[in-house]
């Protein structure tokens, strides 16, 4: 204020009056600024104990910012007193699970806007407009009626101990054509006498290598000596085996089924590239290989990025780049000599069903090879058999005939009891495990002979116990009649 005066005192007599004026106008604003501060200084009823003013302009947003000491600016909803940003943190917020997908939660309010530009709803028309894919194409009708409390009725194991050993026996007889010491060494074989401590890479690497030795030691290599062999890896996960298998055959070309997404893909990591690879994001019941196996793709035709709906795709021109990039190299996979001459499909402890969907897509190959006959390996190391279920199981004939199962409820009882064997700490009870997970075993190996011709398959031990107690595959080499 001395300050001001001393520099009023400098200035001529007509200027001082309007500094003056200026002065006295800006000293009135800062007092009604303060009286009106002042008057808001009742404390909120909604937050008791907290020292924050209650908003007095009905037209703006109540949520007041603590860290910027100042009200929200923006205007409230219609029928709240916040506005859309801040609803949510408000007692009268309304959140309902997302209708494309239940894992979140959305604003009832902005549910339309949400619809529009959700990344489930983008990520499902991804895959649904990916080359090959349609919907249900390895599942069969339901044949079997499954009770509605499937999953939350008790199984009951009344019996089961005396009917599992005696269809055991049974179907290594059918199945194999062997007497009781070939079923005793079949169990010993995954028969886990004490826990491993290897690591997790460590056990899958060792696997890989194990299988892809057999696939070399079960297919000629003339077969996959040239561009006319394709390498199937369902469930690929990482891509691993049909990189480790691609190793042996470098000019074989790769296709990847897989249903979820995937970081480290090793195919990124090929000396040749993802050139001669295809990777498709899907579950393997919708899998078209009749259609993949059929002529290939005009690549004059193929779609393009502006042909995708963007509304579908969220507005995402990026997934429809990456839709046109998928097609093109769907296209470059087909390449003459087409369809193949040799198919090797490959799996690495696919869970449960998934390799009963596995199995039954082959069936399309023959179809889908027209006129051509087709060499084919089934390379397939099972697991977790407690997860089939009985309308996807491919020979569920197979079990019926043995009197162990004749209805779903039955089945799941059945399937059940393959958790034993490791889950048990009973010797008694995982031995019988293992009996009920080489039964589903032998009716796969009974349905590749029966259905799709390939007499020569058979049940292996690819690696010892001691890396993992599944390590039983199912091996079945052929040839598809066009």
């Amino acid at each position: 204020l001395f300050s001001s005066i001393r520099f009023l005192a400098l200035l001529p007599p007509s200027c001082q009056c309007l500094v003056l004026c200026c002065m006295v106008d800006e000293l009135s604003r800062s007092l009604a600024a303060y009286r009106h501060r002042s008057a808001r200084t009742e404390r909120d009823p909604s937050l008791p104990g907290c020292p924050i003013p209650v908003q007095v302009d009905e037209f703006l947003c109540s949520f007041y910012h603590p860290k910027k000491k100042r009200w929200c600016r923006f205007k409230p909803a219609v029928g709240h007193a916040r506005c859309k940003t801040h609803l949510e943190q408000c007692s009268d917020a309304d959140r309902i699970p997302c209708p494309l997908d239940p894992r979140h939660t959305v604003n009832r309010l902005q549910l339309e806007q949400h619809l529009k530009l959700c990344t489930s709803s983008r990520d499902k028309n991804f895959v649904v407009l990916q080359p090959f894919y349609r919907e249900g194409a390895n599942c069969r009708s339901a044949e079997l009626e499954d009770s509605a409390d499937e999953d939350r009725r008790t199984p009951s194991y009344k019996g089961w101990p005396e009917r599992i050993e005696a269809a055991y026996a049974q179907a290594v007889a059918l199945v194999l054509g062997e007497g009781i010491d070939k079923a005793r060494a079949l169990i010993e074989l995954s028969l886990p006498e004490s826990a491993t401590e290897m690591g997790h890479a460590d056990k899958h690497g060792l696997q890989n290598e194990a299988l892809a030795q057999m696939v070399a030691e079960a297919l000629p290599s003339a077969c996959f000596a040239g561009r006319g062999a394709l390498v199937l890896e369902y469930g690929c996960g990482r891509g691993a085996l049909a990189l480790t298998i691609l190793e042996s055959f470098p000019a074989a070309r790769g296709l990847l089924i897989d249903r979820d997404t995937r970081r480290h893909k090793v195919e990124k990591r090929r000396e040749a590239g993802e050139d001669g690879m295809l990777r498709l994001r899907m579950d393997i019941s919708n899998f078209d290989l009749e259609a993949f196996l059929r002529s290939p793709l005009d690549i004059e035709r193929l779609p393009k990025a502006c042909d995708f709906d963007l509304l579908a795709l969220s507005k995402c021109t990026k997934t429809a780049n990456r839709l046109e990039e998928l097609w093109r190299r769907a296209a470059a996979l087909q390449v003459e000599p087409w369809p193949p001459s040799a198919l090797l499909a490959c799996a690495k402890h696919l869970c449960g069903s998934a390799t009963d969907i596995s199995l039954r897509s082959l069936a399309a190959a023959a179809s889908g090879a027209g006129s051509n006959d087709i060499d084919v390996l089934v390379c397939c190391a099972t697991c977790c058999h407690q997860r089939c279920d009985a309308n996807s199981y491919v020979n569920f004939p197979f079990l019926q005939s043995l009197g162990l199962c004749h209805s779903a409820e039955e089945f799941a009882d059945f399937a059940s009891t393959c958790g034993w064997a490791l889950g048990s700490l009973v010797a008694a009870q995982r031995r019988l495990g293992l009996m009920s997970k080489r039964i589903l075993d032998l009716g796969r190996i009974a349905w590749l002979r029966q259905e799709l011709g390939l007499t020569e398959a058979h049940l292996s031990c690819y690696i010892g116990k001691e890396v993992t107690p599944e390590n039983v595959a199912i091996i079945a080499t052929g040839r598809l009649r066009g």
